[in-house]
């Protein structure tokens, strides 16, 4: 088993509205326990709730996400998940349309 585990392992969001907020849960699993550090790739993505202390020997807790796109089209953003021992990155991609839009 990993040190860092991380589910789910990325979102493809397909027609996401402009101006929406989606929040979006992240389950982080640390087999030697220890620290989490929690790094967005940019102020669109936006970290609710982290985990407030140490994590406890394959202790897993919740980490909620939102992500509000800022444009119509394409977008590609993630959020690395960083412990003593390793890091995961997990994407956040798809694509963004203006309400009302076809």
């Amino acid at each position: 088993r990993e040190p860092l585990e991380v589910e789910p392992g990325g979102w493809q969001l397909d027609r996401c509205i402009l101006g929406s907020s989606l929040e979006l849960s992240l389950n982080v699993t640390a087999r030697p326990g220890g620290k989490i550090r929690l790094s967005p790739s940019s102020d669109r993505v936006k970290i609710l709730r982290r985990p407030k202390r140490a994590l406890d020997l394959d202790q897993t807790v919740e980490v909620l996400l939102a992500f509000s796109p800022s444009a119509p089209g394409p977008f590609e953003e993630f959020v690395e998940v960083l412990a003593q021992y390793q890091s995961v990155r997990v994407p956040i991609v798809g694509y963004c349309v203006v309400d009302g839009a076809e």
